[in-house]
């Protein structure tokens, strides 16, 4: 059984990646870090360095996330894989957090060779930021746990919703910061449930100070595991 469930994943790998791959290619013809000229704002300066690439690591980690992932719990729902793993002795959720493990990890490989490539390409030398690996995971793991959610729930299209709510949350978190959304319930209601974009532009602030922020992280690291376990909770009292 987990042989056949290897080699269904294996099929669609080739494709995912090649996904990742032009994301990838996209961020860089696109990061302004890697377009600078020498006499940049002095305001600008670590921003434009190899700190302020974490950002767009951390939003390319997101996307490959969704890349390598999306789908991957509804397409099992519909073949029954959850039900006959469950007659095995292996546990469904242990297979499914090992996809899950693999995916979460590729996003993280491709944001590392975005950070290294990238600044060789563009500047022909390496000069360091790999400190931003760690909002690189926070970002991985939040957007991994809303996925897994909504393909616990969703019949189809997990990763375009995911997508979806990810652009959203950064947009609702633009205009909270500019203060053009009243500071109700309801409006502090949807920052909770959409992507922990705040959170994760206070890590990423910090980094920039050469600090973790770790009221940020906790928060990241929380929503992420909620979604996780919620994801878990549904398959195992819907599915199974």
């Amino acid at each position: 059984m987990i042989g056949l469930l290897l080699r269904l994943w294996t099929a669609t790998a080739p494709a995912r990646a090649l996904g990742v791959l032009a994301t990838g290619v996209l961020f860089y013809a696109l990061e302004p870090a890697f377009r600078t000229v020498e006499d940049v704002d002095p305001r600008l300066r670590v921003e434009l360095g190899p700190r302020g690439l974490a950002a767009s690591a951390a939003n390319l980690a997101a996307l490959s996330v969704f890349w390598l992932l999306g789908g991957t719990l509804p397409t099992e729902r519909r073949r029954g894989t959850l039900r006959l793993l469950a007659a095995r002795p292996i546990e469904p959720l242990l297979v499914l957090g090992l996809r899950w493990a693999w995916g979460v990890a590729g996003a993280i490989v491709a944001a590392t060779l975005f950070l290294v490539v990238g600044q060789l390409v563009a500047w022909g030398r390496w000069e360091g930021g790999l400190g931003g690996l760690a909002l690189v995971f926070l970002s991985a793991w939040a957007h991994a746990g809303l996925l897994a959610l909504l393909g616990a729930v969703l019949p189809r299209g997990d990763g375009w919703i995911a997508a979806a709510l990810t652009i959203l949350g950064a947009a609702w978190a633009q205009l909270l910061l500019a203060g053009l959304l009243p500071p109700s319930d309801a409006v502090q209601f949807v920052a909770v449930l959409l992507p922990p974009h705040p959170a994760l532009d206070a890590v990423y602030r910090g980094l920039l100070e050469g600090r973790l922020d770790p009221s940020g992280a906790l928060y990241a690291l929380g929503y992420g595991a909620f979604g996780f376990a919620v994801a878990a909770l549904v398959l195992t009292w819907r599915d199974r």
